[in-house]
């Protein structure tokens, strides 16, 4: 899937490959999975995919980069971005269910075109696509993240720390249909990219990127 990002506005941000890690290490070890699916490709998956979200952020977090989206490598846009986003957390994709989610209550929305806020009762399943309007934002969730003594999903752990958040209907991006990378059964993704709508800052971005590559190439680090 990656060759469609290339010659676009998205830049390719290299995520954590579950399959290197370890079903010891620490961060497997914080990661919370049914018994029956602790030792298996799946822990390792959603271990590898919490780890690329916190990298990203991180990432965010060291250029201070602002207006940026985030997508993983299996989105398809199928709508045009709002003329205007706004100034907090907002997803651009997913789809909602009760916070509870073993809840059977009926969820019922009126959605309008355009921005939302997500109703409290309710959460945002999946990290697909997702757009951070301020770095200070990101280092708030990466903070929130680090505090955790237990990990669970990114995308239920987002749903818990994440105050408040928008969401755009109907949604900018869907899930591109795939063979998963986390589950043999679902739908999912791997590496992600993300587009700076800030062009100073993407420019500022893509500089620091050329000279960390010439500093790590000249053995400087």
């Amino acid at each position: 899937r990656l060759p469609r990002w290339l010659d676009t506005e998205y830049k390719h941000f290299e995520g954590v490959n579950g399959k290197e890690l370890s079903y010891d290490c620490e961060s497997c070890n914080k990661m919370v999975s049914y018994h029956n699916v602790r030792k298996t490709s799946q822990h390792l998956g959603k271990t590898g995919c919490f780890l690329s979200h916190m990298k990203l952020l991180k990432h965010i977090v060291d250029y201070k980069l602002n207006k940026v989206i985030v997508v993983e490598d299996d989105a398809l846009q199928v709508n045009q971005l709002p003329e205007s986003l706004p100034d907090t957390f907002t997803y651009l994709g997913g789809f909602i269910m009760n916070k509870k989610i073993t809840s059977k209550e009926k969820i019922e929305i009126n959605h309008t075109n355009g921005i939302n806020t997500l109703d409290t009762k309710y959460r945002m399943l999946t990290t697909l696509a997702y757009y951070i309007p301020k770095w200070e934002i990101a280092e708030e969730i990466f903070q929130r993240l680090l505090k955790l003594k237990r990990w669970r999903a990114i995308d239920i752990v987002y749903g818990n720390i994440i105050e408040n958040p928008k969401y755009v209907y109907p949604a900018v991006y869907i899930e591109e249909p795939s063979q998963s990378q986390i589950q043999n059964n679902k739908n999912k993704f791997a590496d992600l990219s993300i587009r700076i709508l800030d062009k100073l800052a993407a420019q500022e971005d893509e500089q620091k990127s050329r000279e960390a590559d010439y500093t790590k190439a000249m053995g400087l680090v």
